[in-house]
């Protein structure tokens, strides 16, 4: 029965919702920018985003930020039959800690020809595109980056995320834990990534429940999404779980009996969670990108 919370979570507010890599890194990458090529810097952000999706979490909740830019240099201009632009452009992918104010660059170069400064920023591009190698060596230098920031600042780490649990901003402190979980720099993260859900879970319970059931109780479909997350925050060993489960029997009386939603909640009725599967989609839940 309690599957019902997420069931519903993912039929109303998104078609489709993974599981939480924990395995990966979670950073945050801001979009290239360049003067001389719209096309150059839509290509090469379509091609950071596939990259980097296969081996990390992308996420506006993180600390490691990943910002690409275009530098094509001092171009010279050759003149011939044609004029065209010859240098050696790159590629800097600037990699930082926005906590400990730590910093790395990566650089992709490559020497070509163009007519202008528009078709040399694109051939880079393409010749990016097209190195497999240069990408996976991008995405280790990040890995490798972010291990060494742990290996580094682990105390730190922990000591930070101890005073938000003690400010009760768990939101702040799990974007950390996540990361810090994954890098194995202290076995005390595991313990705290445990203590640190129970506690988001159980803090005002209550007042949880009453928020979600004011906007159930509304019967504007625009407010019932809206408690679909708090009510997906409550785990199934929370304190007001049963209250929870009930709110989310609630939504799914409100909906038209003939919906999509109605017809495939019939089939998870029997349904169970349990607390793994509830961490996973609701780590993801918390970190998914707006």
């Amino acid at each position: 029965m309690r599957f019902i919370i997420f069931f519903l979570f993912c039929s109303i507010s998104s078609p489709l919702i993974s599981q939480f890599d924990s395995d990966s890194y979670a950073i945050k990458v801001l979009p290239a920018k360049s003067k001389d090529s719209y096309k150059a810097t839509r290509s090469l952000n379509t091609i950071i985003r596939e990259s980097f999706s296969e081996n990390f979490v992308i996420t506006h909740r993180s600390s490691f930020q990943i910002k690409p830019t275009i530098n094509i240099g001092k171009a010279h201009l050759i003149e011939g039959m044609d004029i065209k632009a010859t240098g050696e452009p790159q590629i800097e992918f600037h990699v930082t800690d926005k906590k400990t104010k730590e910093k790395d660059v990566f650089i992709f170069k490559q020497k070509v020809n163009a007519s202008d400064n528009a078709k040399l920023t694109e051939a880079l591009v393409d010749a990016f595109t097209l190195d497999i190698d240069a990408q996976q060596k991008l995405n280790d230098f990040i890995n490798a980056f972010i291990d060494k920031v742990f290996k580094e600042n682990c105390d730190k780490y922990i000591e930070a995320v101890e005073k938000l649990n003690a400010e009760n901003d768990f939101h702040k402190s799990l974007e950390i834990l996540i990361n810090l979980n994954k890098s194995n720099c202290s076995p005390k993260a595991k313990t705290l990534m445990s203590k640190t859900l129970k506690a988001q879970s159980d803090y005002s319970c209550s007042e949880k429940i009453q928020k979600a059931s004011v906007m159930i109780n509304s019967g504007v479909t625009f407010q019932m999404k809206r408690a679909i997350p708090i009510l997906l925050s409550i785990s199934p060993n929370a304190p007001c779980a049963n209250e929870a489960i009930e709110l989310s029997k609630q939504i799914g009386s409100k909906v038209d009996k003939t919906s999509k939603i109605s017809i495939e909640l019939s089939k998870y009725q029997s349904s169970q969670r349990n607390y793994s599967d509830w961490e996973k989609y609701y780590l993801y839940q918390l970190m998914a990108e707006k």
